[in-house]
């Protein structure tokens, strides 16, 4: 498969699982919504650290660090935005 046609496949089933998480949820699971989604789903897999920082981390602070490309930094960032907040991620 070549790049072209894996970033149009992608693209597609991006599309669809926005359609169907809408009709099944209801509005905020547009394209643009699903897509900056995708990285946290990839980085956050362990849905006990998901739903507890989700509880105290607003989705600005999840996207924000998503911009971060490396594991390691990315867990610092994550870290220091707890201890500002006075909040813990575990």
């Amino acid at each position: 498969m070549t790049k072209k046609v894996a970033t149009s496949y992608g693209k597609e089933i991006l599309a669809t699982v926005s359609r169907e998480l809408t009709a099944a949820f209801g509005g905020g699971f547009g394209y643009a919504a699903v897509s900056r989604a995708m990285p946290s789903a990839q980085i956050f897999t362990d849905p006990a650290i998901v739903s507890t920082l989700s509880a105290q981390l607003r989705w600005s602070h999840f996207s924000e660090r998503l911009q971060i490309k490396a594991p390691l930094s990315l867990f610092r960032a994550q870290e220091r935005a707890c201890e500002i907040t006075g909040r813990t991620a575990r």
